[in-house]
């Protein structure tokens, strides 16, 4: 292990995340293959048609993320590991607060527990939850429905991840997804990925700055079932096996379907599995090209290639390589036996294997001699002999769109690809749902807040960048937004055209909006403020936070006066006193209130309401500490007091 991407095709062969052991340079740590819709998790640097390889652009040092529950259950997880590309590619997992980024060191044995609590929990069906991460390779969002997944550390740190391959991982039996992500200087690309298994629908929606929004709307609801049904139908056509991707619940106890897994997955799993299954449709490609050659376009530097088979019975590139018949698990794969990363020329020859597999995948090689060039996407899987998983996830997806396999992201220059990716250099949000279509949450709603590097202060108390915990319960930070002290805000998701945007976007409604008057009201104060206010007088050193500290207090006396006009019954535990008894005070108490002398009481009976308010709202600590101040100036006054007499005495 050595380059970061050798730890990435680690991580996606073996589930196991770890930091390259030699730095690598800033090109590999910096840079991602945008133009190939390369998943995060590929070691081959590619180059497909449409984009170009590199983006001119510089992104900003954190993404704001948006996780959403679509599903109906309301004890869903959500997790988002990767590699920290600016601190030196150290494995990084994000905590439950959604904003402290955890950096786990190297412990002592294998499989041992996280330091941290990584759980981030989402809201009800139908909310969403928003985190902040640093700039991420090799960067995955875990869901996890009605259960809490297990990440565990070997010495390194090397994080070992949930795995549909081993049944003794503790997460085997239960419903889990995941999308890739990387997130750089130059841009962010996602993914939503079928490339091990389907299990929980996953969908993805990014923004930039523009407001121009991409969408990857995923499997449906029903998606799981739908592929599932595929395979066994498939297999009752062919025989080939294709029912033995399809694992089922143990724990349910109905025998539902808990995910499909991909060829390369089951094969993992089953050694044996499509043994032979490819060789009928090798042979036949073999026999067309050598007598035709196969112009096969690099889509970079290379441009197109030519390949024939020659005497030696391999598939000749001429000086730049070479590919003996490639096995099933080597089609499925993309990466192993004839299909393995070559010591020569290896970046030309990763182009050419990507194209190559591709076609094989996809089962077109027999239809011209040229690719990918001009290939229609009808086309794809027409032979008897080809990846049916990948025809049956497309299938599934309302879009065609979904990574099947891993070149799945290949495709002419002049054609988008299908592999279910969103890219941008200069992104404002991505919003990635599980069980549902993601939506983009309005700006006005979203609650931004930096990662930093930190150590833990305890609890959800933790110290924010720009801001800090104000005395009243709201947390103090850059600009007018806050947040109450509770472990996290979510927020319901509505479908609105928002012609404020100018174009029809998915808005998100905020459960709690801060009242317009009142904002206005506080920034007439603030300006008043800080026009009498000295400059040497400034409330810190961070700009913003006097407002935040306006704010807060406002807020303050705004929650004392909600707690006077509740109503009685509101402020009593429901059965303490029987509803006529409580009926007959409360009409008791409506009569007072006509008196004409309770209103020139009133203003006196508030004052003693918000002090009992107040004291009440103290901690047993500070009430402490005030009392016996109290008592330490009373015995100051009477010892004063003593003397002096004593000394008017002499």
């Amino acid at each position: 292990m050595a380059t970061l991407d050798e730890c990435l095709q680690i991580q996606a062969q073996y589930s196991i995340l770890q930091a390259p052991t030699i730095p690598s340079s800033t090109t590999s740590a910096n840079t991602t293959n945008v133009a190939t819709g390369a998943s995060p998790t590929k070691s081959k640097q590619l180059s497909t048609g449409g984009v170009s390889a590199r983006v001119a652009s510089t992104t900003n040092n954190t993404l704001t993320i948006a996780l959403q529950n679509n599903t109906t259950s309301t004890n869903v997880w959500a997790y988002i590991t990767g590699l920290d590309i600016n601190n030196n590619n150290a494995v990084f997992m994000l905590e439950s607060d959604g904003a402290t980024g955890y950096y786990p060191t190297s412990p002592p044995n294998i499989q041992s527990p996280l330091a941290q609590n990584c759980h981030i929990q989402l809201g009800n069906p139908g909310t969403y939850r928003t985190v902040t991460v640093p700039q991420l390779a090799g960067g995955r969002i875990w869901f996890c429905r009605d259960n809490q997944l297990t990440f565990l550390l070997n010495p390194g740190p090397a994080l070992v991840e949930p795995s549909v391959t081993n049944p003794s991982d503790p997460n085997y039996d239960f419903y889990w997804s995941f999308a890739e992500f990387t997130f750089n200087s130059f841009q962010v690309f996602a993914n939503i990925t079928y490339v091990d298994f389907v299990s929980l629908p996953v969908s993805l929606a990014l923004q930039d700055e523009t407001g121009a929004t991409q969408l990857v709307p995923g499997i449906p609801s029903t998606g799981l079932d739908t592929v599932c049904s595929g395979l066994v139908a498939q297999h009752n056509t062919d025989g080939a096996g294709w029912d033995q991707l399809v694992v089922k619940s143990s724990s349910s106890g109905t025998g539902a379907n808990l995910r499909a897994l991909s060829p390369n997955s089951g094969i993992v799993m089953n050694r044996s599995l499509f043994n032979g299954y490819y060789q009928p449709y090798v042979n036949a490609v073999w026999a067309k090209y050598a007598s035709t050659p196969l112009n096969l376009d690099t889509q970079g530097q290379w441009g197109v290639v030519t390949g024939v088979v020659g005497s030696d019975g391999t598939f000749s590139f001429g000086s730049v390589g070479s590919f003996p018949q490639p096995s099933a698990a080597d089609i499925f794969s993309c990466s192993t036996g004839a299909f393995a990363a070559y010591p020569q020329n290896t970046d030309e020859m990763g182009n050419i294997t990507a194209r190559l597999a591709a076609a094989f995948n996809r089962s077109t090689l027999l239809i011209d001699a040229d690719q990918p060039t001009g290939e229609q996407v009808g086309t794809y899987y027409q032979n008897a002999i080809t990846n049916h998983y990948s025809r049956i996830v497309h299938a599934a997806n309302p879009d065609g769109h979904g990574y099947a396999f891993p070149y799945d992201d290949v495709a002419p220059s002049d054609a988008a690809n299908v592999a279910g990716t969103v890219a941008s250099g200069n992104p404002s949000i991505l919003a990635v749902s599980v069980g549902g279509p993601a939506t983009i949450p309005a700006k006005k709603n979203r609650s931004e807040i930096p990662v930093r590097q930190m150590a833990r202060s305890g609890g959800h108390a933790s110290q924010q960048v720009g801001g800090r915990r104000s005395s009243r319960g709201a947390r103090v930070r850059r600009g007018l937004f806050w947040e109450p002290v509770a472990s996290f805000q979510t927020y319901p998701i509505h479908d609105v055209h928002d012609e404020s945007e100018g174009l029809g976007v998915n808005v998100v409604e905020q459960e709690q909006e801060v009242d317009e008057k009142r904002v206005i009201e506080m920034r007439q104060v603030e300006e008043v403020q800080q026009q009498q206010q000295p400059r040497n007088e400034k409330v810190d050193l961070e700009q913003g936070l006097f407002t935040g500290k306006m704010e807060a207090e406002i807020l303050g006396q705004q929650q004392q006066q909600q707690v006077l006009e509740r109503p009685i019954r509101s402020l009593l535990p429901a059965g303490l006193i029987p509803s006529g008894l409580l009926a007959k005070v409360e009409s008791v108490m409506e009569r007072l209130a006509e008196n004409p002398a309770y209103s020139y009481l009133k203003p006196a009976l508030d004052n003693i309401a918000r002090w009992v308010v107040a004291l009440l709202s103290l901690s047993l600590r500070t009430v402490v500490s005030r009392v016996v101040m109290l008592f330490v100036l009373v015995c100051c006054s009477f010892l004063l007091g003593f003397f002096g007499r004593i000394n008017g005495g002499n």
